[in-house]
């Protein structure tokens, strides 16, 4: 995790000293060799994993106020099915497959006061034929896979002591707006879960950079220790 932030730095300071003007993005390559993605330069990676069941990159951008804690950020994270695993300082969670993610997701993380929003982020290119489901979703094509895409909109009240990616509800209270995008992913074996976990005031700073991480995703195997992808 260190040394992959460490890199990106050196590189941005080479290029900035020669003159040069850096890219849009950089490819990142799974340590797992199980995918590729475009992600955009200079932001931090962060690797978790509890073995070949569970993995996780999160890339973080530079501080924006539009966001929870001025932090906007992405993440792939794969979920073997029917595998228990437990997140930094959470309860153990098991997935059957991405729809039970969604269901589960939906029921207790968000709660019923929130809801989801099929959106077309996506050009015609990526999307399926018409057909949505409960909760309301999108069927799009990732990698060759037949996914699902949605957006999650929930308004919580704010933690005591955070201001960034908060804004008042105009009646005394200080609220966060959230407008959290996901993609699923499922394969053999698993599924994987691309997430834009953003703020309504600041998910269009960074849709665009959202969009072309999906659209430069390619699985090379169906999961971390699965077979080749076809």
């Amino acid at each position: 995790m260190i040394r992959v932030r460490v890199l990106i730095g050196v590189l941005l300071a080479g290029l900035v000293s020669a003159g040069c003007q850096p890219p849009n993005y950089v490819r990142f390559v799974s340590p797992y060799k199980d995918f590729v993605c475009d992600v955009p330069w200079g932001w931090a990676v962060y690797l978790d994993s509890s073995g070949s069941d569970f993995t996780s990159a999160t890339f973080t951008g530079p501080l924006e106020p539009e966001f929870y804690r001025g932090t906007p950020s992405f993440s792939v994270r794969w979920y073997a099915n029917y595998a228990p695993h437990a997140l930094l300082g959470a309860s153990p969670e098991t997935y059957a497959n991405a729809d039970d993610f969604t269901r589960q997701m939906l029921a207790d993380v968000y709660g019923p006061e929130a809801y989801t929003k099929a959106e077309s982020d996506f050009d015609q290119q990526y999307q399926l034929s018409q057909g949505k489901s409960t909760p309301d979703t999108k069927r799009i094509r990732v990698s060759g896979v037949e996914a699902v895409n949605y957006i999650v909109y929930r308004t919580l009240p704010a933690p005591k002591g955070v201001n960034l990616g908060v804004v008042q509800d105009g009646q005394g209270g200080a609220v966060i707006r959230q407008r959290h995008a996901y993609v699923l992913i499922p394969v053999s074996g698993g599924f994987y879960v691309i997430t834009y976990p953003a703020t309504r005031e600041g998910y269009e700073k960074y849709k665009p950079q959202f969009i072309n991480l999906v659209k430069t995703f390619k699985l090379l195997k169906e999961g971390p220790a699965g077979p080749a992808a076809h």
